[in-house]
């Protein structure tokens, strides 16, 4: 009843699965899986089971005589679980899948962050050579915050890690840039910067660089201005007009308002968009640049003022408030210790400005072909001076303030119309009168129980003498004439050539009204009479016929000079450098004139004087009286007034 049935052996392997033939007619151990042919099967029960399966299906051949065969048969196949036992204990056993899972999770991080460095790294060289680059602050962020979100999801089991990361940093971004911008958050659902952050993730993983970016490069975009019709209809308007005359505010009022309403357009239009229709149309800005500048920076006399400032400026900055932070909107209390008995201290900053009525800027949006023909009257002269502080900006009182109290102005700024009709010229003592009137009063409603730092250009203006200061330029040799009435003084005590006797008195510079002659009553004194009153007159007088030298005049020839001519021979020297560095020679007198005619001055009066480029005390009755201390100690109306 056997006879159909027989047994097919093969070699056990280690390595393969045991396999069951369905068929019963057959039993093998078949290797043919090649997902697990590779590897040594773990699973001991089901091999045991196989293998008993295996043993079952052992069917007798032919006669009971051969079961001594049989057994044999059946002996090796216990030898070959046996060893099939050994090697599987032996076998080194494969890491858990909570370990692989971690592994995979940081060797992922490790490789976006190392590419994400070298993408920096670059990017970081690449904008310092290139100044139109832009360094891409906000993916390289977001990829950062989603390397260390995937890393930490992966390691807490979260389903999708990417997904879920990529989602939590997209939100974090958008919530983070409207925080910035300082307006409520719109409603985003942040999903397509979630698939963005994916996609940059494996672009930079690839290329060690971000995507392109190339949007906008195309000219297939639809614009309002592929409209033949209003390309037309701005052409027409902006060809009508004068040159330079057209800017983009004004080209935009035309299109919001004019255009837009003829074609039933219900949009707005922004600047920058305005901008770029002028640039389509034709529009250029073309810059007007003339000027001419000398640098006196280093000049020794103004790097000593400059010294002289700083050492002013941080012995009053001690005492006055510091502002930090972010906005700069925080200002701590002044420390006590270097406030000492003095009063916090507030720094003002003062400035002018001209302006014209019919001033323009110095670009316009012209057309091709067309050209601006500039008025020759740049309209009415304004003239703007006002003063600026850290506290409140502007030095002005609120409309409350104001109504609380009785002063001339809510503001310090002076505006003045100067001309030949109008206001006079900007001096020092409208200066000093907005000073004392306008600034000053509101300050000290702004600030009480501080004390005011007012901080001043150097301008020529700022440094004018009163009318009544010591000034030999104000004074004639002789008594009477058209000079000027001079403030009281006191004859140094410092001059070894005065006499003893004379030194600490006081010295009027007017005569009194009820002198004995009547053409000197109430008329100044000039430079002789207070020189014979001081005892100098007689002593360099009588040093002159010693040493047999001419008589002294009102002012020697170098003294004579014009200001004008002496600055022009300061600024002639740095020129005469600039042309010998270029290959050319310029002479010291042609530069001066050169300087002057262009000033609008006249050399040809000085043209005969000698050049003389020092001088010493005693040269003239002006510089001996010049050098004089009460003259010398002389300061500004500025100064003078405060």
């Amino acid at each position: 009843m056997f006879e159909n049935y027989f047994i097919r052996h093969q070699p056990v392997r280690v390595e393969a699965d045991p396999t069951i033939d369905p068929n019963l007619e057959s039993a093998t151990l078949d290797d043919s899986n090649p997902s697990n042919s590779s590897r040594v099967n773990h699973n001991l029960p089901m091999l045991v089971l196989s293998i008993a399966r295996l043993l079952i299906l052992v069917f007798i051949h032919h006669k009971s005589d051969d079961a001594c065969l049989l057994n044999q048969e059946a002996e090796s196949l216990d030898d070959r679980l046996d060893s099939l036992l050994e090697k599987y204990l032996a076998a080194p056993k494969e890491p858990t899948s909570g370990e692989t899972n971690d592994r995979k999770a940081r060797e992922k991080w490790q490789e976006l962050n190392s590419a994400l460095d070298t993408a920096t790294a670059t990017y970081r060289r690449k904008e310092k050579k290139e100044k139109n680059f832009k360094f891409p602050q906000l993916m390289i962020k977001n990829l950062y915050h989603f390397n260390n979100l995937r890393l930490k999801y992966s390691l807490d089991g979260t389903p999708a890690p990417s997904a879920a990361a990529s989602l939590a940093a997209a939100q974090a971004a958008i919530n983070q840039r409207s925080f910035a911008s300082g307006t409520a958050p719109k409603a985003r659902s942040g999903i397509y910067l979630a698939r963005s952050i994916q996609f940059e993730a494996r672009h930079v993983i690839n290329n060690k660089s971000l995507l392109e970016v190339k949007r906008g490069n195309r000219k297939t975009h639809h614009s309002l201005l592929d409209n033949a019709k209003l390309r037309k209809e701005l052409l027409t308007w902006a060809a009508s007009q004068t040159p330079g005359h057209v800017t983009p505010l004004t080209f935009r009022e035309y299109t919001l308002h004019t255009v837009f309403p003829q074609f039933d357009i219900n949009r707005s239009l922004s600047r920058q968009t305005a901008t770029r229709w002028m640039i389509r149309l034709g529009y250029r800005p073309q810059e007007y640049r003339k000027c001419l500048y000398f640098d006196g920076h280093e000049r020794p006399d103004v790097i000593e003022a400059r010294k002289k400032y700083i050492k002013e400026f941080d012995l009053y900055r001690k005492r006055s408030r510091i502002y930090g932070g972010d906005d700069l909107d925080m200002a701590p209390q002044v420390d006590p210790a270097a406030l000492g008995d003095g009063k916090e201290t507030v720094f003002i900053y003062h400035d002018e400005s001209t302006i014209h009525a019919k001033e323009k800027p110095k670009s316009s949006w012209l057309l091709p072909g067309t050209t601006e023909l500039r008025s020759k009257s740049a309209g009415r002269l304004i003239h703007i001076s006002d003063f600026i502080l850290e506290t409140t900006g502007r030095l002005k009182l609120s409309a409350e303030q104001f109504a609380e109290t009785g002063i001339e102005s809510d503001d310090a700024a002076t505006i003045i119309y100067p001309g030949s009709n109008g206001d006079k010229w900007w001096d020092m003592e409208q200066l000093c009168h907005q000073v004392a009137k306008k600034a000053i009063p509101v300050f000290e409603l702004l600030h009480p129980n501080c004390q005011a730092v007012f901080v001043f250009d150097c301008s020529s203006a700022h440094g004018a003498f009163s009318k009544s200061a010591l000034r030999v330029q104000n004074m004639n040799l002789s008594p009477g004439g058209k000079q000027s009435r001079l403030q009281d003084s006191v004859i140094p005590c410092d001059d070894p050539h005065i006499p003893q006797h004379l030194r600490g008195l006081a010295q009027t510079f007017v005569y009194d009204s009820l002198h004995p002659d009547p053409k000197r009553a109430g008329k100044p004194k000039g430079i002789q009479v207070i020189l014979e009153e001081r005892g100098l007159w007689d002593y360099y007088n009588n040093l002159r016929l010693k040493e047999r030298k001419p008589a002294l005049k009102l002012r020697c020839d170098v003294c004579s000079k014009s200001n004008a001519r002496k600055d022009a021979l300061v600024r002639s020297e740095k020129l005469i450098r600039q042309a010998e560095a270029t290959g050319y020679l310029l002479s010291e007198e042609q530069c001066v004139e050169e300087l002057m005619v262009a000033e609008g001055h006249c050399p040809e009066d000085m043209s005969n004087q000698p050049n003389l480029t020092a001088k010493s005390v005693g040269c003239c009755w002006s510089n001996i009286l010049s050098h004089q201390s009460d003259f010398r100690q002389q300061t500004t109306i500025a100064s003078t007034y405060y």
